[in-house]
């Protein structure tokens, strides 16, 4: 950057804190680069999108979740993140990306979690603000050595002072979570579908960025009354609902079953055909036979993006593909895989879910001719 383009970061943490990049550079400066470095990588690998929509960005101060790194030493404890390469936690008072319910309760906590940490030990406290309620999960160790009803007692006085609805503990972070305090099941309405939201679920990183997202796909939706859509990597249905609000059939894929089984659940509560189904998409992509009558398939694969898949859907006849990325470099790659087996992405965003980072959300829509 330029050093004109230069400014004060908002943030008193910043350049020890290992969360945000760009809080050192001017608004504009900082849009006109995340654009630019996204429009370069499609001209880069030759992807040229009929129509390339105005850019999206999502506020500081929206985001829903957040995982700190914790450690109890002698009295105290420190809370944090950590410092960019090291393993050295810097203590923060306030984090300007996160929502204030969030903010509230990791306010809370520095006065309260002490207890029920191991001493000398490292712990990760994620947080997640599902539309008001408050999921914990502790990566790590805990406090142990306390009686069981002493513990639980604590962490209920922890849940009901710092604004949290639901205390669950793992020691590491692929471990099924352990659910330690729960006032009252979660759920969450996807273009209403309603959802049994698990602890630990994946949602996208803000409403906002959620709502934006579903408005895109909504808006590229084909107005036909009977519809085949596939949902790949379907988490616990953000999308899902979209199409079965529209009388779709649908049917979801997800590997994590604790997630298929929430999403089952609510399918089956709307009383409709579609269905969720466990599948490793890495290892058993869905092949072109398998999407012989699907009219549509929306695909939010993880940052490795969804390689294997993206090859059977260029084979396929499938006549619309929506795919919704983190990682512009692996969507990249897919997306010359369809233009490849003849598809045309015929309309592409970039929306700024990262703010202050090097990450960036992109959609593309693809069509073939049939």
């Amino acid at each position: 950057f330029d050093e004109s383009a230069r400014v004060a970061p908002p943030c008193p943490h910043f350049g020890t804190c290992g969360g945000c990049q760009f809080q050192d550079i001017e608004e504009q400066a900082y849009k006109d680069f995340k654009t630019k470095t996204v429009l370069d990588l499609l001209n880069d690998n030759k992807i040229k999108p009929a129509h390339i929509h105005d850019p999206i960005f999502i506020s500081e101060g929206v985001r829903r979740r957040v995982t700190f790194a914790c450690a109890r030493k002698g009295t105290g404890v420190t809370m944090g993140f950590h410092q960019r390469r090291t393993h050295d936690i810097v203590a923060i008072d306030r984090c300007l990306l996160i929502t204030p319910a969030l903010q509230h309760s990791f306010d809370c906590l520095k006065e309260n979690i002490y207890p029920i940490l191991k001493d000398n030990a490292v712990a990760d406290i994620s947080l997640q603000d599902i539309d008001g309620n408050i999921d914990m999960v502790i990566t790590g160790q805990i406090n142990r050595d306390r009686q069981e009803s002493d513990l639980l007692k604590h962490m209920a006085s922890i849940a009901e002072q710092c604004g949290i609805t639901r205390i669950g503990v793992r020691k590491s972070e692929f471990d099924p979570i352990e659910t330690m305090i729960s006032f009252r099941a979660v759920t969450k309405d996807f273009s209403g579908l309603n959802v049994p939201i698990p602890m630990g679920a994946f949602l996208q990183p803000s409403a906002e960025g959620e709502a934006t997202l579903i408005e895109i796909l909504q808006r590229h939706t084909p107005p036909k009354k009977k519809m085949n859509v596939l949902d790949l990597f379907a988490g616990c249905g953000t999308f899902t609902g979209i199409f079965v609000a529209k009388g779709a059939q649908v049917t979801a894929f997800e590997i994590d079953h604790v997630a298929v089984d929430a999403l089952q659940k609510a399918l089956q509560a709307s009383k409709g055909k579609s269905e969720a189904q466990q599948r490793h998409l890495f290892n058993e992509p869905v092949v072109a036979r398998e999407m012989r009558n699907v009219d549509v398939v929306v695909l939010d694969p993880p940052r490795a993006g969804a390689k294997e898949q993206c090859q059977m859907l260029a084979r396929s006849n499938v006549p619309h593909v929506m795919y919704i990325s983190c990682n512009p470099q692996s969507f990249v790659r897919d997306a010359q895989t369809l233009i490849n087996g003849g598809y045309i992405c015929t309309d592409f965003y970039m929306v700024d879910q990262f703010k202050w980072s090097n990450h960036t959300e992109v959609v593309g829509i693809f069509t073939k001719p049939v």
